[in-house]
């Protein structure tokens, strides 16, 4: 498991992650659908609500924002992990 922390400028822009070479792209496949379409959205060619359903069927990475002493997350992500044995995240 690999827990990170980006600072994105105020913009929230993550194209970073969706850039191949770019350092935040790492364990990212950028010729994914979800990294196009970011590209898409971007450029104003799908919707946001297009892009969110994108997002939430392949998930590159799970968002969680702090912004400003607020944290955000979702209810809706379900992730069917798997503990090993003596795991030292075990329970997180």
């Amino acid at each position: 498991m690999y827990v990170g922390e980006v600072k994105l400028d105020y913009s929230m822009d993550i194209s970073g992650f969706f850039t191949d070479g770019n350092v935040l792209s790492s364990g990212i496949d950028v010729d994914e659908k979800v990294a196009k379409d970011y590209f898409k959205y971007r450029a104003g060619e799908i919707t946001a609500t297009t892009y969110y359903e994108t997002f939430a069927e392949y998930y590159p990475f799970i968002p969680i924002v702090f912004r400003k002493g607020y944290v955000l997350t979702s209810n809706d992500i379900k992730l069917n992990l798997k503990e090993m044995p003596y795991s030292l995240y075990s329970g997180i």
